[in-house]
């Protein structure tokens, strides 16, 4: 895998890595590196929501001093979730959450881990928002009055 000097995105905002200032810190980094590299391979845009779940996670994996990939259960990723806390409205976190799973997936396909962790893990309740009823304006009345 060669190395870059930095990770472009849509929206035009670009990460520098450099050997002093790496984007991800944990035993993960290259295998990290390795899922965004891939997903972009396969057509997927490049995308600022996963790389900050990604980043994120990776911080927590520092945090908490998880070296192996034999640590990583569903405990530590309800920890996660919990971590994140009300920083973080539900669907975020459930983002963030789907984030993680397709990285464990690719671990898993790469057989760095037997099984994935997130799968049994549920979604977050979230706020439904609901479309507020049509006011009657200006326009409903002139409707009515046939104009």
């Amino acid at each position: 895998m060669k190395k870059r000097s930095k990770i472009s995105f849509k929206n035009g905002t670009a990460f520098k890595l450099s050997e002093t200032t790496p984007a991800f810190h944990s035993f993960l980094k290259s295998a990290i590196a390795a899922y965004l590299e891939l997903r972009q391979s396969l057509g997927y845009v490049k995308n600022m929501a996963l790389f900050r779940a990604l980043q994120d996670f990776d911080y927590y994996l520092v945090y908490r001093g998880i070296a192996k990939a034999s640590q990583m259960d569903e405990a530590l990723l309800v920890a996660w979730i919990h971590f994140l806390g009300s920083r973080y409205a539900s669907r975020t976190k459930n983002r963030r959450r789907s984030a993680i799973r397709g990285l464990f997936r690719c671990l898993m396909h790469a057989g760095i881990i037997q099984s994935n962790p997130a799968d049994n893990i549920p979604r977050l309740k979230e706020k439904l928002f609901l479309p507020k009823k049509r006011r009657r304006g200006r326009r409903s009345a002139l409707r009515r009055a046939g104009a």
